[in-house]
């Protein structure tokens, strides 16, 4: 996160995705899913517009 937070408001290029976030921190993939689900329930994330292998994260509220 604070890695996003510091790019902001450029961001990530294509938003944060799961290879990003296994990349930034060294977890398992099923760890990564669990965390950017966790985030998008509590608000702090959203999906982008992509689906499937291309699916990406950004900002709840500052990206709207």
């Amino acid at each position: 996160m604070k890695k996003m937070i510091d790019a902001y408001p450029e961001g990530f290029a294509g938003g944060l995705t799961n290879r990003k976030y296994v990349a930034i921190t060294g977890v398992i993939s099923e760890t990564v899913k669990r965390d950017l689900r966790d985030l998008v329930i509590k608000g702090v994330l959203r999906k982008g517009d992509a689906e499937g292998r291309s699916t990406y994260y950004v900002f709840s509220d500052i990206d709207r």
